[in-house]
């Protein structure tokens, strides 16, 4: 079995295909290479100042690999077409297009952000939320015999105190 590595020349291609430009590797030239691999690189690095990190390493050709998850190869194709959509097209870009971009950047959201898990400080008091495991987490805050101070004020209700306007 062999892997297929994709290089930029075959990301522009798709992109082209994609927007209705229909061309062969014959036809594609040097400058629309060189925009493609600078649109790539511009797509990437602005996903990177978002903190969307999927491993990709700048281009320097359009033969160059392009290293990102195969889950977002045609995210960065719907990218890169409607990044290069004015060039080759008329000024408006259609709807399809545009959703597609849009899930593009939403599936790369999805593959290059990892959410770590929420660690909840000591000072956090119970309230809602007060189950781990099926177990009641107790004396968390609020413990012992401030309890009964806190509920003796005005019959065992909390209220305003007397320094406090609403």
């Amino acid at each position: 079995m062999s892997i297929l590595i994709e290089t930029a020349r075959d990301i522009l291609l798709d992109a082209l295909d994609d927007i209705g430009v229909h061309m062969d590797e014959t036809t594609v030239g040097a400058s629309d290479e060189r925009i493609a691999v600078k649109a790539i690189n511009r797509i990437m690095a602005s996903l990177a100042a978002r903190n969307v990190n999927l491993g990709f390493t700048k281009l320097t050709n359009i033969a160059d690999p392009v290293t990102i998850p195969d889950g977002a190869m045609d995210a960065l194709v719907s990218l890169l077409g409607f990044r290069l959509w004015p060039k080759y097209r008329t000024p408006t870009v259609t709807s399809s297009i545009v959703a597609n971009a849009r899930e593009g950047i939403k599936q790369m959201f999805h593959i290059g952000i990892e959410i770590g898990e929420t660690k909840f400080p000591e000072t956090l008091p119970t309230g809602s939320g007060n189950y781990v495991c099926g177990e009641r987490q107790v004396d968390r805050f609020y413990t012992g015999d401030i309890v009964d101070s806190i509920l003796a004020e005005n019959n065992g209700s909390i209220s305003l105190e007397d320094s406090t306007y609403e």
